[in-house]
């Protein structure tokens, strides 16, 4: 009895983590599926390919129907609803949901302008090394008038290649 206990215990345990990867492994090439249909410009395809995903977790599919929202690409234009997907992905530490999340803190569309919480969000990605996220947030700080911390930041992005941040880092001296 015992025996029969812990094999059927080993064949669902089996079971359920074949069915989860199963699960992620589709829903994976949903988002490669919708990312295609993106830049293919077919962009039904990608907004039914991606929303199943974004509603179901994926931090990528999130961005994506974020940006589609933004730029009114298959959907209506609509900055709250950008807003609402971008955060999702950004809560997930996905670096293009953070830089476009406090893109629209920056520029007050879908939300109040706040500076404070886009340099709050471009820092999060900065601090994990992304290149775009170091520009802006030193764009930011150089509007401020903190240019100390401008140069710090262009620095960083133009080692990582940026060819932006390189030629901003030449106008300081």
């Amino acid at each position: 009895m015992k025996l029969t206990k812990t094999l059927l215990t080993s064949v669902l345990l089996g079971a359920s983590i074949l069915s989860f990867h199963s699960t992620v492994a589709a829903r994976d090439l949903q988002v490669e599926l919708g990312m295609a249909a993106y830049q293919a410009g077919d962009y039904a395809e990608a907004a039914k390919s991606l929303k199943d995903s974004a509603i179901m977790g994926d931090p990528e599919a999130q961005f994506m129907l974020g940006r589609m929202f933004y730029e009114g690409q298959f959907f209506k234009q609509d900055y709250v609803e950008a807003v609402k997907w971008y955060r999702k992905s950004a809560e997930q530490g996905n670096n293009w949901g953070l830089i476009f999340l406090a893109g629209m803190y920056e520029k007050g569309e879908g939300v109040e302008k706040d500076f404070a919480e886009a340099i709050k969000l471009y820092s999060k990605a900065a601090k994990q090394g992304d290149k775009i996220a170091q520009f802006y947030l030193g764009g930011m700080y150089h509007n401020i008038g903190n240019k100390v911390k401008a140069k710090e930041l262009f620095k960083k992005s133009c080692k990582q290649g940026l060819e932006s941040a390189c030629k901003v880092l030449k106008s300081y001296k």
